[in-house]
């Protein structure tokens, strides 16, 4: 997939590289881990990552990566494999990004 611009959209694993230890059975690469995402819900999906490596590091279990991939799909599941319209999405993306910081900051509180 390519944005407006021609740019070729992310690809995201929905189960972090880093975490593929906890799951030897999956294949990491596989098509149903990856999703095609345009840059701007990439770097949403990012940013709740980041606070969950920040508090959960690596000490993750594989539940809590589990619960990870639940947040990211329910908060920004609607733009993948699809594509970013800016203008109809931008305010969208803000919102589903604050609501999934919020999943995020409880989950590593628990």
């Amino acid at each position: 997939m390519r944005d407006a611009e021609g740019n070729r959209y992310d690809i995201h694993h929905l189960i972090p590289l880093e975490y593929a230890h906890l799951f030897p059975r999956l294949d990491i690469n596989a098509a149903a881990n990856l999703k095609a995402l345009g840059k701007p819900v990439h770097e949403g999906i990012n940013k709740i990552w980041n606070v969950f490596r920040t508090g959960a590091g690596r000490t993750a279990s594989p539940e809590q990566v589990q619960q990870m991939v639940a947040i990211t799909q329910r908060h920004f599941g609607r733009w993948f494999n699809k594509v970013y319209e800016p203008s109809q999405s931008d305010a969208l993306l803000e919102r589903a990004t604050a609501e999934a910081l919020k999943d995020v900051r409880a989950l590593v509180a628990r």
